[in-house]
């Protein structure tokens, strides 16, 4: 139910140099309910007292009912993330507008996750949810970074998948660096095509989730259905507001 509320900041979390997640916590009406992959609209204060706002995606799972988290990248020159990064603090209020988006978990179906960066927000709300509800679906992550240092929740994301067997996760880094070579576990370099057909090779029965940059999008969009994915099995969320395109 699309709803509008004041929420305060319980905490904030550096997950890279720049990029922190802001836990906020319910009012006292409670939480509206949202689905995996949804957003709100975020109202900030600016500092000349005007409310500035811009679209988020929840990165916790709806089953969460005491706090909604966002996990925010930095935008230069941004006004509403410079005001969230280096003005707010725990204890200051903000409002929230929704939930939004059509971009959501579809969780009677297997599912093919791509995303890279930040783009992994919606999809981690998903995978909690999956994780938390001890989902028996065939889950599959392809999630690149550039390097180590901006992998978000790694830890967490390796420890999902080390205790379910169905989640099969494949992580990348497009421009390790030399201390990533050292200790990656992982791929290197971008997931092509030719890598997203080798990787899901027989999975033309799941639901596919796209988040990320706009390029990497169409071009996975364009190898799952070289493998038989039909196109309305293939779910997009761009923060740009320009959605990929599969067509030739």
């Amino acid at each position: 139910m699309l709803r509008r509320s004041e929420l305060a900041i319980a905490g904030i979390v550096d997950e890279s140099n720049d990029t922190k997640t802001f836990r906020l916590t319910a009012p006292e009406s409670g939480l509206p309910q949202f689905q995996p992959g949804q957003f709100y609209a975020l109202e900030v204060p600016g500092p000349d007292g005007a409310w500035i706002r811009r679209s988020y995606s929840v990165a916790s799972s709806p089953l969460e009912r005491r706090w909604l988290d966002f996990t925010i990248k930095k935008v230069e020159g941004g006004a509403a993330t410079t005001a969230l990064f280096e003005r707010l603090r725990p204890g200051d209020r903000l409002r929230a507008t929704g939930p939004f988006g059509e971009f959501v978990l579809d969780a009677a179906r297997p599912a093919i996750f791509v995303t890279g960066g930040v783009g992994v927000t919606p999809i981690l709300s998903m995978l909690r949810y999956l994780d938390a509800t001890s989902s028996a679906l065939p889950v599959c992550l392809l999630y690149a970074n550039r390097t180590g240092a901006d992998v978000l929740f790694e830890e967490e994301l390796r420890a999902m998948a080390a205790r379910r067997a169905n989640f099969e996760f494949h992580f990348s880094l497009t421009r390790a660096t030399e201390a990533d070579r050292a200790r990656w576990r992982g791929r290197s370099g971008r997931f092509d095509a030719a890598t997203i057909q080798q990787i899901c090779r027989g999975m033309s029965d799941r639901v596919a989730y796209l988040c990320g940059p706009i390029p990497m999008m169409e071009e996975s969009g364009k190898a799952l259905l070289s493998l038989g994915l039909a196109a309305k099995d293939i779910r997009t969320e761009a923060f740009v507001g320009v959605s990929p395109t599969f067509g030739g």
